[in-house]
């Protein structure tokens, strides 16, 4: 293969991806709900099992709790190729891994319960 035709492969790839990642996540997303896109691996210890006294998936499922209907949460197992293409178009490769509104990030030792808060909050009041 030659490297023009690579490069146009890796272009229409990386354009799949982006449309793909711009169609709303779900039919359940509302606009004036936050889009919280968290990407894990459910058998991850860090994602799953206990760091810092929670683990990275307790802490989302505490956010929705605390959040209800304004936020709208689209767990993503990685595992999955067409999600992880999802995750590297956002040019992240760690785990696990929030992205707000398809802009905002957080990655792995960022996420906290306060900066989930902080980012949710943010957004809310923008709205």
């Amino acid at each position: 293969m030659s490297k023009t035709t690579a490069r146009l492969k890796y272009a229409l790839l990386t354009l799949a991806i982006l449309l793909v990642t711009s169609a709303p996540a779900s039919a359940e997303e509302d606009s004036d709900q936050v889009l919280i896109e968290y990407f894990h691996k459910p058998q991850c210890k860090s994602c799953g099992q206990y760091v810092n006294s929670e683990g990275f998936d307790q802490l989302i499922q505490k956010l929705k709790n605390e959040y209800g209907t304004k936020i709208y949460i689209d767990w993503l197992d990685v595992n999955y190729q067409e999600i992880l293409e999802r995750l590297i178009a956002y040019n992240i490769s760690l785990t696990p891994a929030v992205v707000f509104n398809r802009e905002f990030r957080l990655v792995r030792g960022d996420i906290t319960m306060d900066s989930l808060r902080e980012a949710v909050d943010a957004l809310l009041a923008d709205r």
